[in-house]
């Protein structure tokens, strides 16, 4: 199962509790926890592949859920991650949503909708890991058609053509003189 990384500053009122929840439903071994959006992009490099949800709050110190939130987007190699942004604050929806927020919660969330949220993240985490499997399995059968049309090639290459005085038209026309 994919991990849940959360990362909120306010460790008592809000990421605490957020853990303990999850951790009921998901597992607590499952959920991983950072203190700003720096922390977490430390833990998303360390478990590479592993993190499947980040909730993310927006106003961190050292790095905002904004600029974390960027940067997540930004690498490739994290691009299937499911992101759901947290605020305490008006406003703010349109520039998480502009720099690749998946999902929006209000502080504080109700836990069944938190619960619906990982839950649908998990799955479009799983279906982008299982696109990008199938997407290596396709690059690699053309890599081996390549390879095989190559070599058919260098075959037919040392395949010798009969001389004959009347050029034949087809292979057929080959064989019958050959006779």
């Amino acid at each position: 199962m994919p991990k849940i990384l959360i990362v909120d500053d306010n460790e008592t009122e809000i990421r605490r509790p957020l853990v303990r929840q999850l951790g009921r439903v998901f597992g607590p071994e499952e959920i991983l926890e950072a203190a700003n959006g720096h922390d977490a992009l430390s833990m998303l490099y360390a478990q590479e592949g592993e993190i499947g949800v980040i909730i993310l709050d927006i106003m961190m110190p050292v790095m905002d859920g904004i600029a974390a939130c960027r940067a997540i987007r930004g690498n490739p190699d994290h691009e299937g991650v499911y992101i759901a942004m947290l605020t305490g604050r008006d406003g703010g929806l349109p520039e998480g949503l502009e720099v690749g927020a998946d999902v929006y919660l209000r502080k504080p969330c109700d836990a069944d909708e938190l619960i619906a949220v990982v839950k649908k993240g998990f799955l479009e985490f799983e279906k982008h890991r299982q696109h990008m499997i199938e997407q290596a399995d396709l690059a690699n059968r053309l890599q081996q058609s390549e390879l095989e049309k190559r070599d058919l090639q260098q075959q037919n290459n040392y395949v010798e053509m009969p001389f004959l005085s009347d050029e034949p038209h087809n292979w057929l026309d080959v064989l019958d003189q050959s006779d």
